[in-house]
This record gives structure tokens, sequence and C-alpha cells, in this order.
């Protein structure tokens, strides 16, 4: 199998599959942890009972946690 290569305009670097994949993967598992984050913040603050989902700062919340989960749907 031939392996594809390509070159970063950054650094000049070559790009093969496996970096590519490495770097998806990366991305990833960092929208994976600002999900994680973001469910955890909102879920900690309503098991107070000071918080409900009417409150702004729940609403604000819910809609990254909807901004997140819409980016990890593109990849």
């Amino acid at each position: 199998l031939k392996q594809t290569t390509s070159t970063n305009q950054n650094d000049g670097l070559p790009l093969d599959n496996d970096s590519l994949d490495n770097v998806m993967t990366q991305e990833d598992q960092s929208l994976d942890q600002q999900l994680a984050v973001l469910v955890q913040h909102r879920d900690d603050l309503l098991r107070t009972g000071v918080y409900t989902q009417q409150d702004t700062l729940i609403k604000e919340l819910e809609r990254r946690i909807q901004e997140v989960m819409k980016r990890k749907a593109k990849q």
C-alpha cells in the first residue's frame, strides 16, 4: 500500500495518514473532554437545587453542550 503524504505549510513537516489520524483522535478527545466538563458543571449545578433548567447559566451550559455535540457530529 502506498502511504500518502502531504506537507504542513506551517512547519514543512510531512504528514502521513497515521499523523492525520492522530490529529483527528486528539480533536475527538478534546471535544469529548469539553463535553464532559460542560455536562459535569451543568449536572453539579442542578444537583445543588439552587439552579433550575430555566436559569440563564444552565441555559448557557446547555447551548454550549449542543454546540460541542454539533462539532463532534461534523467530524
